[in-house]
């Protein structure tokens, strides 16, 4: 006898096989050469994106930012911010000329600090890859935001990818799959040389960020952004004018890392 347990355990069971075969059936539905030709022609693409600037390692800038969300109106700041790839990150957002935020990564701690109320806003949590969403409401890691500034694109981790044409845009798509489930989707330009967007997704297939390189530039032989837009489906929003990049900048671990205030500091 089949107890109500046994049905629910059942019925999950065959929501999760749905799940597999709808995910499976975009490139499935390919007869086997096109199949094989969009993963060999995928797995050349993620080739070339891994070698996209790899070589730039420090950099620093300057610019606009501007957040919004579907409660408050946007904000509009100066920030600047220095690098070292992969994971540390120094942020300074300003106003008036006048740090008033500060976040800092060392690839082991997270470091946040509001400067109007530096004893009360400290914060210094043991992570290693932090996210940013505290500080702008999308959960995007600084790994991943790192590599954005730097003019790669972060790839999941994955089982499989494959490449689609449309036509009618005349722009390419990488869709990047794990075991069951699209965890990324990168849109190229006609000649796949540049990444227009890209969307990566949770586990439960919600877009967690999306990404518009809006405009590029040329830095000492690096094309790297000089407008993005990142967003979410819950409204979050982030657009970054960049008015100065500067390249393979010295740093010193000190940069990364932000010390406790001492009670009663201005």
């Amino acid at each position: 006898m089949i107890t109500a347990s046994c049905r629910h355990l059942l019925c999950a069971a065959g929501a999760c096989l749905l799940l597999v075969l709808s995910a499976c059936s975009a490139v499935n539905r390919l007869p086997p050469a096109e199949r094989s030709t969009a993963q060999l022609e995928a797995k050349a693409v993620l080739e070339q994106l891994a070698l996209t600037n790899a070589s730039l390692s420090s950099f620093k800038g300057l610019g606009r930012i501007k957040l919004w969300d579907a409660d408050r109106p946007p904000l509009s700041q100066r920030v600047a911010w220095i690098i070292s790839a992969p994971e540390k990150l120094g942020l300074v957002v300003l106003a008036a000329g006048r740090p008033v935020v500060k976040v800092a990564a060392d690839g082991q701690f997270i470091y946040m600090i509001d400067l109007r109320d530096p004893v009360g806003s400290y914060a210094k949590v043991r992570t290693t890859d932090a996210s940013l969403e505290r500080l702008i409401r999308i959960p995007i890691s600084v790994t991943d935001i790192i590599a954005i500034l730097a003019g790669r694109t972060p790839i999941r981790d994955h089982s499989r990818a494959f490449l689609q044409n449309d036509r009618q845009t005349e722009q390419w798509l990488l869709v990047i799959e794990n075991w069951w489930h699209v965890v990324e989707k990168i849109y190229l330009s006609a000649d796949r040389k540049d990444v227009r967007r890209l969307e990566v997704f949770g586990a439960d297939g919600k877009v967690r960020y999306r990404v518009e390189f809006e405009e590029m530039q040329n830095v000492l032989g690096h094309r790297v952004p000089r407008r993005l837009g990142l967003s979410d489906d819950a409204g979050n929003g982030v657009q970054l004018d960049i008015e100065q990049y500067l390249t393979d900048v010295p740093v010193t671990s000190s940069m990364f890392v932000l010390p406790p205030p001492h009670s009663g500091s201005p």
